[in-house]
């Protein structure tokens, strides 16, 4: 891999992990049409921690407003904060707990024939669950659980974290944009914990580490336009839906299936 494809890898990576169109499976893609072995170990680890360091940079008062709250609940205290970072640890544990299954006994493989089908499959039903109306605001309990389950459909290939995640709080009768903030929000303790394991899997030598230099422009061009890309979408969810992004994941998958055809 040379410096100009880790980078344009990182840029893919920061762009697509916050639209609902499956960052690993455009990565997996990207890699094929570069020739360049699938990325999906130490240098996903590094563009995910990119990605992740652009929401924590992102909503960071919202974040420390969150730790913050911790200090009240310990002090007898429920806040509202300290009651929403709950919400997000509790919406995180059927994820955590389920891809950890997933992790340790299934092995589940980036299959790219299937995805073309999961792709279209899951942009059909965001396009359904985008059209229900907004009638919710506080997110209980139970509707965290519903989602967390939901995020956890997205450890089949091709479906999209952001996007079941999104179509599940649309369905509920979220609004767009506050579909959007929770979304990234929830993301920050399921990627953290699979950095986590992955990083457990360089220590042990399971997975080795490429060229530091590599890494840390992939990294750097994922936080960047990681950052860019929430901004631009908050902006963009005040006033439109995500009809133009159904439609291209709908064009994707089929380009998808006629490559495999036509092999």
């Amino acid at each position: 891999m040379t410096l100009l494809q880790s980078i344009n890898l990182g840029i893919l990576q920061g762009i697509t992990e916050f639209l609902p169109v499956s960052s690993s499976l455009h990565l997996a893609v990207a890699s094929h049409l570069m020739e360049l072995p699938n990325q999906r170990y130490a240098f996903d680890l590094c563009l995910n921690f990119g990605s992740l360091l652009a929401i924590l940079a992102f909503y960071h008062q919202d974040i420390r407003n969150m730790l913050m709250g911790c200090r009240d609940t310990l002090n007898g205290n429920f806040s509202r904060n300290s009651k929403f970072l709950c919400l997000l640890i509790v919406s995180s544990l059927p994820t955590i707990i389920i891809g950890g299954i997933v992790d340790v006994f299934l092995k589940i493989n980036f299959c790219m024939e299937i995805t073309p089908v999961t792709v279209i499959f899951f942009a059909v039903i965001l396009l359904l669950c985008d059209r229900t109306a907004v009638h919710q605001k506080t997110i209980s309990l139970w509707q965290g659980l519903g989602i967390g389950l939901a995020q956890s459909v997205a450890l089949i290939p091709g479906v999209s974290r952001l996007g079941i995640t999104i179509s599940m709080m649309r369905y509920m009768g979220y609004s767009r944009k506050d579909s959007f903030y929770f979304s990234l929000l929830l993301s920050i303790p399921v990627v953290s914990g699979a950095i986590f394991l992955t990083m457990l899997k360089v220590f042990t030598g399971r997975i080795i580490l490429e060229d530091g230099t590599l890494l840390g422009a992939g990294c750097l061009a994922a936080f960047l336009c990681g950052l860019l890309t929430i901004f631009l979408m908050t902006i963009f969810l005040k006033k439109h839906s995500f009809l133009g992004i159904i439609v291209y994941r709908i064009i994707f998958g089929l380009l998808m299936i006629v490559h495999y055809i036509s092999r």
